[in-house]
């Protein structure tokens, strides 16, 4: 009825209101909290195709949207907390890279971008060898690292990995680090190394 609203959990990136009300709520947060050294924002935990889809925010990506929303929220975090870094994560709805946004705030030289996206991985084989489920989640790793190249970021990237593909609820652990390799772990980190990313984050249950 004209009216634009949440979708029952995320907010409606298109709406510049909502986006100004969360920044407010943000500088306020961090100067009731200024204890902060790097403040990881992260996408919903949920599919793409339930973030807001209404017809303004249909006319862009997830990640379009949601980086928007991360240079301006990176900008109070910058503000009110000029020494910490603000940490974005490629998760999920923010898998592919954005196509309309093409700047990070600063060019990113406070930031880290989270590369988290290997829930379905193989873990019987190095990541760069591009097996399996390791080729279509090594296209992700590079279409974001090509992003990052052509948009001149200066920030520092991590790629997080899932030892454990975490815990379901009454199955108990899945322990995927019992079985993973210590040989491919030692690739994959020596490969990550040659690439130039500046940190290895676990998921390790």
């Amino acid at each position: 009825d004209g009216r634009r609203q949440p979708n029952g959990r995320t907010a409606c990136f298109s709406n510049p209101e909502v986006r100004e009300i969360f920044c407010d709520n943000l500088r306020a947060y961090l100067e009731d909290h200024p204890y902060w050294d790097i403040f990881a924002f992260w996408a919903e935990d949920l599919p793409d195709m339930q973030y807001c889809q209404c017809p303004e925010c249909a006319k862009r990506s997830t990640t379009d949207w949601y980086l928007t929303l991360v240079n301006e929220a990176a900008e109070v975090v910058a503000e009110v907390l000029p020494n910490a870094k603000f940490e974005f994560i490629v998760y999920q709805g923010t898998n592919n890279p954005p196509k309309t946004i093409q700047k990070f705030f600063h060019d990113g030289e406070n930031m880290l971008v989270n590369f988290c996206f290997g829930q379905t991985r193989d873990l019987f084989t190095p990541f760069a060898e591009r097996k399996h489920t390791n080729d279509g989640l090594f296209e992700i790793y590079s279409n974001w690292r090509t992003f990052l190249r052509n948009v001149n970021y200066k920030g520092k990237t991590m790629l997080m990995e899932y030892y454990n593909l975490c815990e379901y609820p009454d199955t108990g652990p899945c322990g995927r680090a019992l079985m993973w390799p210590l040989e491919v772990m030692q690739q994959d980190i020596q490969f990550y190394l040659r690439d130039g990313l500046n940190g290895l984050g676990a998921f390790t249950g």
